[in-house]
Order: structure tokens, then sequence, then C-alpha cells
């Protein structure tokens, strides 16, 4: 298992949503990405690829690529976490999944495999914080949007510095 602290240091999210290069396919642009994350010192990475422009539609392409992204994450031994996808997260040997609040339950998760699996919560306001610190199920608990987002279609209002 992971040192929970020392992996939040500094966690990276992405997917092929997030890596448009005309000239090249998103998949290898996500890697090339990855790659140069992981040289540059990243302690976590969350596979997180759905919406417009993902592989979330291809799911045989989706399931390879987030093969080739834990592979490469554990050359460098981090923690190579999927976002949402309980069943991914448990077929490809994730190392965890990260959730929000209306997804899968934590109580669940851990019912569904006998792997210690690290478990991620997202927050929006104080009561989900509040409640996701006294699951024990959770490992860590993620909070935002702190800003505006591009990166979500549908997201919860930002929450700013402020109650950071």
């Amino acid at each position: 298992m992971y040192d929970i602290r020392q992996m939040l240091q500094l966690y990276f999210i992405a997917g092929t949503q997030d890596c448009p290069n005309p000239t090249e396919d998103r998949s290898q642009n996500l890697l090339l990405i990855l790659e140069q994350a992981l040289q540059a010192g990243i302690t976590c990475f969350q596979f997180r690829d759905k919406s417009k422009n993902s592989l979330e539609d291809q799911p045989n392409a989706q399931k390879a690529l987030a093969i080739q992204c834990r592979d490469l994450c554990r050359l460098y031994n981090v923690p190579f976490i999927v976002d949402d996808n309980v069943a991914l997260a448990i077929e490809i040997d994730a190392d965890g999944v990260h959730v929000g609040q209306k997804d899968m339950s934590p109580i669940m998760i851990r019912q569904m495999t006998d792997k210690l699996l690290i478990i991620g919560l997202s927050n929006n306001t104080l009561e989900d914080l509040w409640r996701s610190e006294q699951m024990i199920e959770v490992d860590y608990c993620g909070l935002g949007p702190v800003f505006p987002t591009n990166s979500k279609e549908k997201h919860n209002p930002p929450i700013g510095l402020d109650f950071v």
C-alpha cells in the first residue's frame, strides 16, 4: 500500500479528452504527456477518460490505454487511480479508484473486491467533507472545483479559495 500523504503531493489527472493534438493519436499523446509528468515527479496519476473527445464510447480501446497508463505508472512506482469506473479499476488491477458523491459508494466498492484499493471521494460542501471523513472506507478526499472549469460538462459551482 502507498503512503497516502506522499501520494497526494502532486496528483495529476488526465484523459484523452485533455490531449488534443491534430497530428497525433490522442491516446499516444496522453502516454507521452503522462511519461513527461512522471519524469517531472508526479506522485499519483488519475486516469479520467470521459466526456466529449474521450474513449468513453470505445471501451476496449479505453481499457487498453488504461493498462498502458497503469504499466507506465508502475515503472515509476506511482499509484494509478481510475476515475469512477470501479469495474475497470478492479479488472486491470489499478491501485485505486476515485468516485464522486453520486457514484458508487465506498462501502460497495470495498465489498466488490478482496484487493485493498485506494479509494478517493470528491467533495463540494462541508457536509460532504464531514461525511467522507467519517467513512473508514475512504482513504482520501478531493475538494472542488475550486475555480471554474471546462474539464467537466456537469459540475458543481466553484467553491473558491476561501473554502479551501
